[in-house]
């Protein structure tokens, strides 16, 4: 294969789009790390930076030392997300099919009432003040799982 000047000027633009990419995605996970290990008075005075003037794993202590509060955060977290999975799945599933046969009766209704639904809702308070009061599902697991 044969490198022409025109082949070489794509590669070089080409790489040098992918090398601003990659340093794009990669520079803030850095600076998280960096400053993760960086004192907190100095991060508070001086602010971020990618050279700190001292180092301080104070916060991953802190995070070894509460790490049963961590792994009950992350059970939680795995929990909603497998039975919320589960719930979202299985009443689409009942909705779907159903609308899918073309003899079922009033099947245009019901279809126009889920789609309007779905565009129009009735508001953030209102849904809040709905769970709160009338479900009664305020500090509760389900208040996480329901309305989704």
């Amino acid at each position: 294969m044969t490198n022409s000047k025109k082949t070489k000027r794509y590669q070089f633009w080409i790489n040098l789009i992918l090398i601003v990419m990659t340093l794009t995605i990669i520079l803030p996970f850095l600076l998280v790390f960096i400053s993760s290990i960086t004192d907190e008075t100095v991060l508070i005075r001086n602010g971020y930076s990618f050279f700190p003037e001292k180092i301080s794993f104070y916060a991953y202590q802190y995070i070894i030392r509460q790490g049963e509060k961590i792994l009950r955060a992350y059970g939680v977290t795995i929990l909603i997300t497998v039975v919320g999975t589960f719930f979202n799945l299985m009443f689409s599933a009942l909705l779907a099919y159903p609308l899918s046969v073309k003899t079922l009766p009033y099947r245009r209704q019901i279809t126009f009432f889920v789609f309007f639904t779905m565009l129009f809702n009735g508001g953030l308070v209102p849904t809040y003040l709905m769970y709160v009061n009338y479900f009664h599902i305020k500090n509760t697991i389900w208040a996480l799982i329901i309305p989704n």
